[in-house]
């Protein structure tokens, strides 16, 4: 728990400087920590055994369109790996890189570092131990994601198409991303506190419905079928603390974001941010879409977790862009590390990361 901690802290000092200094090059040395940390893993983390497992099974010869409920973009990253001869653990790291690598280009390429830095950190305190510690196909999945949504915002459709292709290489749930444009078309010119209120609740009422649905028509769905069979721990939708959360940071979208936005353009949200109100409503409807997909699946919470995540990643900007708007300064610092600080303590202790004890280096 204590090294988890030392982390934690040591991405916070770095986002603290990057904050001050309005630079991206703490940014870039916090991405390369992170990196090597979940690369440097040995017998940590979720799903550690699978992936070594399909590794070994690669390296011992097995054709890798024989592997199933794995995506082949993934499998020829391993095949690669075992042509040039290296191990398991060097594969973690060098795959890790990658993931962090673009996590921290995306970052940059915002050009504010206010931002970036928040983000990163957010990114840590929420999504980092079960996605680079364990989900690490859907890890890169999302973040060529971002990238994705970037281009459909920009209104460069073959750019986004291509991306999409990308991901879904890594984890077929990306596709997920077309049939969320055609609603965001729809919703973009038409977000109030009715029409969410509306949508979310619609999506409670047929929830049940439509999980009964995908379940009875599981074997449609080939090896993904354990997705939607595999309910887990199933829960009351309303009580859930993640779509709990989800939905307050819809709402708070909505609220400042949208409601308030003749003030805000006169104002300029751009104000301490340097991001436009239409780009930020843009990620607003596709992370809101997101999570109307966690509450229609949540019947099926596995199914639910592995849909959702391609849009519900877009939260690392938003909640970053809700505290530079309710505060001033360097008070948004302080009080964003303080709410990052309460995710991380959520996380851990109600996400089963408790597997993660204790952290094994691989090279020491």
């Amino acid at each position: 728990m204590q090294f988890y901690i030392l982390i934690f802290l040591t991405v916070g000092l770095l986002v603290s400087l990057s904050w001050y200094f309005n630079s991206n090059i703490p940014i870039i040395f916090a991405g390369v920590i992170l990196a090597i940390v979940a690369g440097g893993r040995a017998d940590v983390g979720f799903d550690y055994l699978a992936y070594q497992n399909v590794f070994n099974a690669v390296q011992s010869g097995v054709d890798i369109f024989l592997i199933e409920r794995f995506e082949i973009g993934y499998l020829l990253l391993n095949w690669f790996a075992v042509s040039l001869g290296i191990s398991f653990n060097m594969f973690l790291m060098v795959y890790s890189l990658i993931t962090m690598g673009l996590l921290v280009l995306f970052l940059c390429q915002l050009k504010r570092p206010h931002v970036a830095s928040l983000a990163l950190l957010y990114y840590t305190a929420r999504f980092y131990l079960t996605r680079d510690f364990g989900q690490i196909r859907a890890s890169l999945s999302v973040i060529i994601c971002l990238f994705a949504i970037r281009a459909i915002i920009a209104n460069r459709i073959w750019r986004f198409v291509f991306l999409i292709i990308i991901a879904s290489l890594f984890q077929r749930v990306a596709l997920v991303l077309i049939p969320t444009y055609l609603l965001y078309v729809i919703l973009r010119r038409h977000v109030t506190i009715v029409t969410y209120s509306f949508l979310i609740t619609l999506a409670f009422v047929f929830s049940k419905f439509f999980s009964g649905v995908l379940q009875s028509h599981a074997a449609l769905f080939g090896e993904y079928s354990a997705y939607l069979l595999d309910t887990g721990v199933v829960t009351v939708p309303a009580v859930n603390p993640v779509i709990l959360l989800q939905l307050l940071i819809g709402f708070m979208s909505v609220m400042y974001f949208f409601r308030l936005a003749p003030r805000i353009k006169k104002v300029g949200i751009d104000e301490g941010s340097g991001l436009s109100l239409e780009y930020t409503q843009s990620i607003s409807i596709f992370y809101m879409i997101g999570t109307l997909v966690l509450i229609l699946l949540s019947s099926i919470p596995i199914a639910a977790g592995r849909t959702s995540t391609a849009l519900n990643t877009l939260e690392i900007l938003i909640v970053p862009l809700l505290f530079i708007r309710i505060f001033r300064g360097n008070t948004v610092l302080y009080m964003f590390t303080g709410f990052t600080m309460i995710i991380a303590y959520f996380f851990f202790n109600h996400a089963g990361i408790q597997i993660f004890i204790p952290y094994h280096f691989y090279f020491f």
